[in-house]
């Protein structure tokens, strides 16, 4: 889903990218709502996680985080929070 972000996939389109069943994902999750819910709720824990590794020092607390929003591999995780984010407002 980070790769390629959500859209108009259904729980079929995730399943199969995922390598099991929709019937899998509703086993665990129940709806394609609670699969996005937990998906930010893991990107979430992600991002909690690193800011917890972060040093104590105001400034060098802030260039490792901002060296962190920078890093190519966060930006599809991010993006994926925040298509998940807006859906959630609409």
């Amino acid at each position: 889903m980070a790769a390629a972000g959500i859209g108009s996939r259904s729980l079929r389109n995730i399943a199969e990218a995922a390598g099991t069943s929709h019937r899998m994902l509703l086993h665990y999750f129940g709806s394609r709502d609670e699969l996005l819910t937990a998906v930010v709720e893991e990107v979430e824990r992600r991002q909690l996680d690193r800011l917890s590794a972060l040093p104590d020092d105001p400034i060098e607390a802030a260039r490792a985080m901002w060296a962190g929003l920078r890093a190519p591999g966060l930006r599809s995780s991010e993006r994926l929070f925040f298509e998940c984010y807006a859906r959630a407002a609409q």
